[in-house]
């Protein structure tokens, strides 16, 4: 029962016993003095009850009452916030916490380099204070959190601000730059920058909206607070100015330890300001990878107040007395203060030359009041009036910046200097002068970027590849470079095959993943290699010698290949991506292992050895050949493209075309056409150039297979195709039939095998017996049925007609299928006759089940009766009937004449 609900039973008892009292009717003053002694009893009482309430809700604050009087609100931190869950989720998580009255969730972002988010939120009529302890502690273990680590995560709530926090994260194709800003001596790392009694927060409220990009006007820019401890009053924090920069020089590490570090802007206040300028001092002096490749990321330094020469400790010093961080506090004095002379000397050659960084100041020109103790003993920012930093201190810099450009006054006090309102004329000047200062430091990093990593890619990129999302993700999260994943993989892979059909869309995945490295990891240099030959494969990485002036590459003695192979593994400070597109011929890049090979121990100079094998590079290959990637991504899984979803078919046809598609039609084409990209595309091409409409396109298709055949081999021009490999889908894969019938010619007949077949469940007994009777000794598989792309089988059969071997194989796969089932058993293998009777070919013509059943039959008997047997004859005479039925009187005659022939030699 709360508060209120108690003094309303209390007023209730005794309004009761005053009524009592009238009715006994006493008269005269004594009667009215003991009416007055019984008030104020009561009135003690309830006073004493709330009283003892109120302690209770502090000394045992496990139920907190609900009700306060007073209305207050405060900004807390909220950290491990699980990379899953979004604000209502948090405030959900919170509410049942009872860590307020109301609880206002302002911000939540993932953290630099952390698998968690982290929140600010506002409480209103918070009930921490009632704990004890900085901090709460919540475990996520209720929420069913998937913590597959066992590590016990659990959320924390603080308002310290202590180390890095992030405010805001654009999306990550959007993210280009990071802002950090540290508060000031004495300040608060949130307070310090927030509108002084309201509650806007620049950096988090509107900063981020400000800072855009030139290209696309979206928010680029992550902002980030850091917070160290900075009490001035009964301090116990002995560090001083470098163990102060030691502590953010290693939070700054955070930024570092992904592939990419982009451009870094950092904002000091005051002793910020300090604190930043002696973490470059030191990041400058290291050798260290990370620490060079975050002082190259530092584009801009804004100081607000920063006494680089120097303030005003005469009021501090009597408040710090003889406390652990006097020592400090005199650092910074404006007289004789060594340490800041010499953090000044060092700082001038920190950021390299003029040109390289920018270095804005900002100066007060108000008076501030300086610390006085109050009429409680407290000491308060009371005192006398006056100047904290000088302007000759705040712009002391570097010289070749003190134009108005650079420096620039603010009509405010010292610690009002960062505390601004959305309208505040002094911060639409702090803000323009950061997003002018945050777009030069893109373009100078895209200016860096073009003359220390490469991007050696032949193809633009393409405007009209949509979906594959599914795919880019696994990429990403198994290189290690994924920035939305929930945890990093144990071990990054620094090979992946991307294998499939031709024409189902790999060099397109690729060519994708290609621009959002060049985009994202702006860091990273990206090769693209050609390897449908070895003389492609050389042309390549002598191209990639010329354009990054690989030492040794004009000697005409160099093996280009082995040179730049070792170039690139020695290459440490340089991220590299190599894709190697169309690596489809094994014995191109690995020795053979056909034990029957003569040559097989002499092939040790394969492709495969030229590949180069470290921990900063990647690999990413594109092949048709499954065997290809078991061997390049040595025993990891490969990743299989297979057909588009109709989701991406719709977009793929309606990006193409420019225009409103149906979902029928554009299901009904991509259907037709097996949801085949190339295919798709060539398609689309076809209905563009002849405008026509996808209904007549379709129309075409139905006129039957050859139809269908006809138009997939329509040449086109397609975005980021090899000028070398065919663009018609037909092409493309009679390529690869050429490749497999020279290296695989078991393989090979298989498929054409099966291709004379129903393209569906054909079961594994036909592919197994008909290996056996190729080749002796051959191992029998599971059980079981395969399919038969329906492209593909129309394809294989088309490249056997222009082969002119379809007839060969058309009558050895129905000699086969009556050799697997004699004719007493073909009246159960209905399954089996289906496949049988779609044996087509123009040379034989439409055959069905009386046709092969007829043949069925002369085969067996010539096998168990001989030729000239008169069961033999009598077929003769029937397949030559029907021969001439179909119109083939030559066959017919040519059987008919054999059948004379045995008739009268027997």
């Amino acid at each position: 029962m709360d508060l209120i609900e108690n003094s309303k039973i209390m007023a209730s008892r005794l309004k009761e016993r005053l009524t009592n009292l009238e009715a006994l009717e006493f008269v005269g003053e004594p009667n009215m003095s003991l009416l007055a002694i019984t008030t104020t009893c009561a009135l003690t009482i309830m006073t004493g009850y709330c009283v003892l309430r109120r302690r209770a809700l502090i000394t045992n604050p496990k139920r907190p009452e609900k009700h306060i009087w007073l209305r207050e609100t405060s900004t807390y931190r909220v950290s491990g916030v699980p990379l899953d869950w979004d604000r209502e989720k948090l405030r959900t998580f919170l509410k049942r916490r009872e860590l307020a009255e109301v609880i206002t969730i302002d911000s939540i972002a993932r953290e630099a380099n952390i698998e968690s988010q982290t929140a600010t939120i506002t409480l209103t009529n918070s009930y921490m204070q009632q704990w004890p302890g900085k901090s709460r502690q919540f475990s996520l273990s209720e929420e069913h959190y998937n913590d597959s680590l066992n590590l016990n995560r659990s959320v924390s709530v603080d308002n310290d601000f202590i180390g890095l926090t992030t405010l805001y994260e654009p999306p990550a194709r959007d993210h280009k730059i990071d802002v950090i800003a540290l508060s000031g001596l004495g300040g608060h790392a949130f307070g310090s920058f927030k509108e002084r009694g309201g509650t806007h927060m620049w950096l988090r409220d509107s900063l981020p909206g400000y800072l855009t990009s030139e290209t696309d006007n979206k928010p680029m820019a992550r902002v980030m607070i850091y917070g160290y401890e900075s009490a001035v009053a009964q301090s116990k924090n002995m560090q001083n100015l470098e163990d102060l920069a030691t502590t953010f020089h290693s939070s700054l590490l955070a930024l570092a330890a992904g592939p990419t570090t982009r451009s870094l802007i950092l904002i000091g206040h005051s002793l910020g300001g300090l604190i930043v300028k002696q973490a470059l001092i030191s990041l400058s002096r290291s050798t260290i990878p990370d620490d060079q490749k975050l002082i190259r990321a530092v584009y801009g330094v804004i100081f607000f107040g920063t006494p680089h020469d120097g303030m005003d400790i005469s009021s501090l010093i009597p408040m710090v007395g003889d406390g652990p961080n006097r020592f400090l506090i005199e650092s910074i004095s404006r007289i004789n203060s060594q340490i800041i002379r010499i953090q000044q000397r060092d700082f001038y050659h920190a950021l390299g030359k003029k040109g390289d960084s920018e270095v804005f100041c900002f100066y007060e020109t108000l008076e501030s009041p300086t610390a006085q103790r109050d009429k409680r003993n407290e000491w308060k920012m009371i005192g006398p009036t006056a100047v904290l930093v000088t302007k000759s201190s705040a712009t002391h810099c570097r010289p070749f910046e003190d134009g108005s450009e650079h420096i620039c006054a603010i009509a405010r006090t010292h610690s009002d200097m960062v505390k601004f309102g959305p309208h505040d004329p002094d911060y639409r000047n702090v803000w323009m002068k950061i997003r002018g200062l945050s777009r030069r430091a893109v373009r100078a990093r895209d200016r860096l970027q073009t003359t220390t990593s490469k991007f050696l890619v032949p193809y633009r990129q393409n405007p009209d590849f949509v979906g594959r999302s599914d795919i880019l993700d696994k990429i990403k999260l198994q290189f290690g470079l994924s920035q939305q994943q929930d945890h990093e993989p144990s071990q990054p892979r620094r090979r992946i095959s991307l294998y499939g059909l031709g024409g189902v869309g790999k060099t397109q995945i690729a060519l994708a993943y290609a621009y959002w490295i060049r985009d994202i990891h702006t860091d990273t240099s990206v090769f693209w290699v050609h390897a449908s030959n070895a003389d492609r494969f050389r042309a390549a990485y002598a191209f990639i010698a010329e354009k990054c002036s690989v030492p040794g590459r004009n000697n005409p003695e160099a093996d280009i290949l082995l040179l730049v192979k070792r170039w690139l593994e020695e290459q440490n400070k340089l991220q590299w991506l190599m894709i190697i597109d169309n690596v489809d011929d094994i014995e191109l890049f690995f020795p053979s292992q056909r034990s029957d090979d003569p040559e097989a121990h002499q092939q040790g100079d394969k492709l495969a050895q030229y590949l180069p094998d470290c921990n900063h590079g990647y690999i990413l290959i594109t092949t048709r050949n499954k065997q290809v990637g078991v061997k390049f991504d040595q025993g990891s899984p490969l990743i299989e493209v297979t057909r588009m979803t109709e989701d991406e078919a719709h977009q793929l046809v309606q990006g193409i075309l420019k225009t409103e598609v149906s979902t029928h039609d554009a299901t009904l084409l991509a259907s037709k056409l097996e949801h085949l990209p190339l295919a798709l595309a060539q398609a689309l091409s076809f209905i563009q150039e002849n405008t026509i409409s996808i209904s007549d396109y379709i129309q075409l298709l139905d006129e039957g297979d050859n139809a269908l055949v006809d138009q997939l081999s329509e040449s086109f021009e397609p975005v980021g195709r090899d000028s070398e490999t065919p663009h018609a889908v037909m092409a493309a894969w009679i390529l690869s039939f050429r490749q497999i019938e020279r290296t695989q010619p078991l393989a090979s007949d298989i498929l054409c095998f099966l291709s004379l077949l129903h393209r569906q469940a054909i079961p594994k007994t036909f592919t197994e017996e008909y290996c056996k009777q190729q080749k002796p000794g051959y191992a029998q598989g599971k059980d079981g049925s395969v399919d038969m792309h329906r492209l593909v089988q129309l394809v294989t059969r088309k490249w056997l007609v222009n082969k002119g071997r379809l007839a060969e194989f058309a009558e050895s796969a129905i000699t086969f299928v009556a050799v697997l089932y004699p004719f007493e058993e073909w009246k159960n293998a209905e399954q089996n006759l289906r496949l049988a009777a779609n044996i087509q070919a123009q040379e034989l013509g439409e055959e069905h089940i009386e046709t092969i059943n007829i043949r069925g039959e002369l085969v067996l008997a010539c096998q168990n009766q001989g030729e000239d047997h008169p069961d033999v004859l009598t077929g003769l005479a029937s397949l030559s009937s029907i021969y001439k039925r179909q119109g083939r009187f030559e066959e017919a005659e040519d059987i008919l004449a054999d059948s004379k022939r045995q008739n009268s030699q027997h």
